[in-house]
């Protein structure tokens, strides 16, 4: 090969590389290594938020805290899980992002009894639940319309609540499930409201929308979920994620660390690794180590300002969501932490119905119709619990066998039954 055509062949590289976009999948991935080194700058920047924020910001960067294995003992993250605790919290995202810190890390706020415990989860439930309209969910100084945004914390939220043993009528997922089905388009991505203001579908939109929709499905009978195309909408939804998978990893896709974030999200809880062949955590990584401050360790996006941002080159809410995506510790299934009797299925563990079970003794003896009632349960995990429960009260098992058809172990109901009535009446 003579000279020219080695100039050629130069001048061809050259131009190549100039066309090829910066942030397409050619272009390596960040390594664990890379990423790892990454997180461990964010920590000062994460700890000056951590100071600095208040309201719902707080919450979420808490939350991002806890996911990257900030210490309790470290003083700004102590004072700010105290102020967090403190804080009156009534719009969708603050409550549940607070019950997410909870269900994450249930003695966050140090340990408490079962009733302040259930006192804490109920009022940020009600919180969320204030905020429902049309099915859907909207910010505490209404708008007149539900919104995807504020729908989707409030499945999280709740989602949350359910872990830490709160009980949500199946009314609230099954109506939720309906008012987000509305708000998919025909091309399958989703928009921020089911009017015609901002209808139009986006990235951030649609990841939000397969995650409400797979959290209401965890949340529902199969027997009622049966009667909605979830399966459809959702995949309608990933051919758009597919149909616009250029969004991934660029800096200038809208509220792109919040998009980030929730493609996380609804990755996982569909278990979707890659959009059309791109790896969709490298990707993203990638971008956030782009744009990350050198010095401070934060985040703040080129192009947009956020709610809650400070005085220097990091805004907390941006910050928060780099941690989070790149800690990438969200859970498909959230375990029972404080599992109800009455909530356990066929595949809650043994920890699970041991848990259930010193809950109801915790609760004293008005538990106790609830226990007899389990011990008639088709589901053994129930009957269990129930009967564990049972000889912490009684005392004796009265001849109850959990392993055995309830049709079975009718006459050791029949004496447990009588033994409260005994019991009951004598007060």
């Amino acid at each position: 090969m003579d000279m020219r055509h080695s100039r050629v062949l130069l001048a061809l590289a050259t131009l190549v590389s100039v066309l090829l976009p910066t942030t397409g999948p050619c272009q390596l991935l960040p390594s664990t290594k890379e990423i790892q080194e990454s997180l461990d700058r964010a920590r000062h920047g994460l700890l000056k938020h951590l100071k600095q924020s208040r309201g719902d910001v707080l919450a979420l960067v808490v939350l991002a805290a806890v996911h990257d294995g900030v210490p309790k003992t470290e003083p700004k993250f102590y004072r700010a899980a105290s102020r967090l605790r403190d804080t009156v919290l009534r719009g969708t995202y603050g409550a549940a992002l607070r019950l997410m810190v909870m269900a994450d890390d249930p003695e966050i706020f140090g340990k408490i009894s079962f009733e302040e415990r259930q006192k804490r989860v109920t009022r940020d439930v009600k919180s969320i639940l204030h905020n429902r309209m049309r099915n859907g969910f909207t910010y505490r100084k209404r708008n007149d319309y539900p919104d995807l945004s504020n729908t989707q914390y409030a499945a999280l939220g709740l989602r949350a609540a359910v872990s830490l043993g709160a009980d949500i009528p199946q009314k609230i997922w099954l109506g939720m499930l309906k008012s987000t089905l509305k708000a998919q388009a025909k091309d399958g991505g989703f928009g921020y409201t089911i009017r015609q203001r901002r209808k139009k579908p986006y990235a951030s939109m649609t990841v939000a929308g397969i995650a409400v929709l797979q959290v209401c499905r965890q949340n529902l009978p199969p027997d009622v979920v049966k009667d909605y195309d979830i399966d459809d909408a959702l995949a309608g939804a990933w051919l758009w994620m597919k149909n616009n998978r250029g969004k991934i990893g660029r800096d200038n896709t809208l509220s792109c660390f919040y998009f980030h974030y929730g493609l996380e999200r609804a990755a996982v809880l569909s278990d979707v690794e890659k959009v059309d062949g791109r790896d969709w955590y490298g990707l993203g990584a990638r971008m956030m180590l782009e744009m990350q401050d050198r010095k401070d360790g934060s985040w703040r996006s080129s192009w947009e300002i956020r709610p809650g941002g400070l005085p220097g080159p990091g805004s907390p809410v941006d910050t928060a969501f780099a941690v989070l995506f790149l800690r990438r510790k969200f859970a498909k299934t959230l375990p029972l932490r404080y599992p109800r009797m009455g909530k356990l299925n066929a595949q809650s563990t043994h920890l699970e119905v041991e848990t259930a079970a010193r809950d109801a003794v915790r609760q004293g003896e008005t538990a106790i119709p609830g226990i007899l009632k389990s011990l008639r349960s088709p589901l053994p995990t129930q009957r269990e619990a129930a009967a564990i429960a049972l000889r912490k009260f009684a005392g004796k098992d009265f001849g109850f066998d959990p392993k055995l058809d309830p049709s079975l172990a009718a006459e050791a109901v029949h004496s447990a039954e009588k033994w409260w009535l005994k019991r009951n009446s004598g007060r």
